[in-house]
């Protein structure tokens, strides 16, 4: 594929992945006193699913991570942006 494309610079060959992770922490240490019962206790709810995409190119240039979050439009200041769709 690449020879048919005539891609020669290594740096215009780009491996882009996204992968969706939940919203809900899973405490793996769980503190109490010595001699008292120590109980973890995790979220019932599945919580919202978060997508973010990273690229990578054939030379190790990276791409900052984009985090997709449901329902929300961040701007780069970081406060939310109207939504852009009715």
């Amino acid at each position: 594929m690449i020879l048919k494309l005539e891609v020669h610079d290594p740096s215009h060959i780009w491996n882009v992945d996204e992968v969706g992770m939940q919203n809900i922490y899973v405490a793996d240490k769980v503190v109490a006193a010595t001699g008292e019962n120590a109980y973890s206790i995790t979220a019932g709810e599945k919580g919202e699913t978060s997508t973010i995409i990273a690229a990578v190119n054939a030379i190790g240039d990276v791409v900052p991570p984009v985090v997709i979050h449901k329902g929300k439009i961040v701007g780069k200041n970081g406060k939310m942006v109207p939504h852009l769709m009715p």
